[in-house]
């Protein structure tokens, strides 16, 4: 097992998210949780979760403690997740809006 990332930009705690593939700028910065892949700048920032791929430009950024096998690609793509497992989310800004049930 091991991880890919971009050295330029080291991940700020790469030990808690092994393995991972993370390629880009702020890609998959402190984030936590494990076996993730992340491809796009800051895609998976700040995101926590479990064996989670996102692709794209700020996908999956910011997304909060959850959110567990998780798919998403595009811009912004994801980027409201916080709790929940077995998501998927395919277009730009595609689960950015999402309103928590009541």
């Amino acid at each position: 097992m091991m991880n890919i990332h971009n050295p330029k930009y080291p991940i700020y705690e790469l030990s808690l998210i092994f393995p991972a593939v993370i390629i880009g700028t702020n890609a998959g910065y402190s984030s936590s949780g494990y076996s993730h892949t992340y491809v796009g700048y800051e895609a998976g920032y700040a995101h926590g979760g479990n064996d989670n791929v996102a692709i794209g430009r700020e996908a999956l950024k910011t997304a909060g403690a959850g959110g567990s096998n998780t798919i998403v690609g595009g811009r912004y793509a994801g980027d409201a997740i916080s709790t929940g497992t077995n998501n998927a989310a395919l277009g730009q800004s595609a689960l950015s809006n999402l309103i928590p049930k009541v």
